[in-house]
């Protein structure tokens, strides 16, 4: 293997390790909003009340 296609596959490799970890971050705060929203509608009903 020559020495340019070992920079390709680690700027793949590099590019495809940024891509997975913006995927999942997404993921996980549409989860924690998902999973906050109905508790802090309880908690500010139970404050107007």
């Amino acid at each position: 293997m020559s020495a340019m296609s070992v920079l390709v596959f680690l700027i793949g490799a590099l590019l495809g390790l940024v891509l997975g970890a913006a995927v999942c971050v997404r993921y996980l705060r549409q989860e924690l909003t998902a999973r906050i929203g109905p508790t802090m509608d309880l908690l500010q009903l139970q404050l107007h009340n």
